[in-house]
């Protein structure tokens, strides 16, 4: 995930400051480029996501498991 991070926020100081002037002439390519930065910052929210999930999910089940050891055994 961090190296998509780091793909699209070089996408995007490539794209602004360095091949702006390609742009204006090929509108296509302007498309496209974003399009692909787009896509990489995606990924990434969605992975961040889901990985959120995953680390609650693991949470959930480790508060269970630990309500089981202590009601099963109250000394």
């Amino acid at each position: 995930m961090f190296g998509i991070l780091v793909g699209a926020l070089t996408m995007v100081f490539i794209g602004t400051f360095l091949i702006w002037e390609s742009f204006v002439d090929h509108p296509l390519f302007f498309a496209i480029y974003w399009m692909v930065c787009g896509w990489l910052v995606i990924t990434a929210a969605l992975l961040s996501i889901y990985d959120m999930l995953q680390v609650l999910r693991s949470a959930r089940a480790a508060k269970v498991a630990e309500k089981k050891r202590i009601f099963k055994n109250p000394s």
